[in-house]
């Protein structure tokens, strides 16, 4: 009776009290789900997404999505609150596309912060099971993600690929795990190579989120500023001087309310309309 029991208990352990790997699975969908239902201010306003899939040229099944988002809360580092590790796909016919954290977890969705005015490059990896031509493309793209530079690079070819407005990379990939060889550039630079001459309006970006007007600042160190909040009828709500770049939450808002957010640098100015929608 008691080698029996302790079978029992074991087998329990096993079968309902040990997730399996397609309750994992499952958990892990969930997440994406809910990550991408709820967009990158938690279903609020614009949702700045970028969806980019990679699948064998001949099976439009095999394609596998990589999702990055935007989240002022979010670092390059993985958090399981905003990011969800990638799950291999157990069908061979299925490619494997993840991106890579800066601590090396690879990612089916990322969510990054702002960037303002610079660049970032991520790691992508790519597993295959079988040779074939492989297709990188965009399947969506939203929010500020709309006015960046979205371009891939090959390091063993040197290709670089501008994915936006419809542009993919096309390779003839052996089967095997690629995790040193494609990188992904988000910036704002013109892909002609010629550097985009930054304003005022590109170190700031406010928005609506949870109850708070919130803005991202991206300035160059040593540089000064000063941000200030209106109300629609242009009482001064809000002022601070900012000295460094930040993720600054500046007021509650009332719902249906509208906001003029205006950040000074250098003596120019650029002003935000921003909604208070609930």
């Amino acid at each position: 009776m008691k080698r029996y029991l302790i079978l029992s208990l074991a087998a329990a352990g096993i079968y309902g009290l040990i997730p399996s790997a397609a309750q994992e699975t499952e958990k892990n969908n969930s997440f994406t789900t809910q990550q991408e239902e709820k967009g990158p201010d938690g279903g609020k306003g614009d949702r700045s997404l970028l969806r980019i899939v990679a699948g064998y040229s001949d099976n439009i099944d095999s394609f596998d999505p990589m999702v990055i988002y935007y989240d002022y809360r979010s670092t390059y580092n993985f958090d399981s609150q905003y990011d969800a590790l990638k799950i291999p796909n157990t069908d061979q016919a299925v490619t494997n596309f993840y991106v890579f954290s800066n601590d090396a977890r690879s990612l089916s969705i990322s969510a990054i912060p702002y960037t303002g005015g610079s660049s970032v490059t991520l790691r992508l990896g790519i597993k295959t099971d079988r040779s074939s031509e492989v297709v990188i493309r965009i399947r969506d793209i939203s929010g500020i993600y709309l006015d960046k530079s979205v371009v891939l690079k090959d390091q063993q070819t040197g290709a670089v690929i501008n994915l936006n407005d419809g542009g993919e990379y096309r390779i003839f990939l052996p089967a095997g795990d690629y995790q040193q060889r494609f990188y992904l550039t988000l910036s704002d630079a013109v892909f002609t190579g010629i550097e985009k001459e930054y304003t005022v309006a590109d170190h700031i970006y406010a928005y609506s989120s949870g109850n708070m007007i919130r803005a991202e600042i991206r300035i160059p160190d040593g540089s000064k500023g000063f941000l200030s909040v209106f109300s629609a009828s242009g009482q001064l709500l809000f002022a601070k001087k900012i000295e460094a770049s930040g993720d600054y939450e500046i007021i509650p808002f009332q719902k249906s309310s509208i906001y003029i957010v205006r950040f000074t640098e250098a003596g120019k100015a650029v002003s935000v309309k921003v909604p208070g929608i609930l």
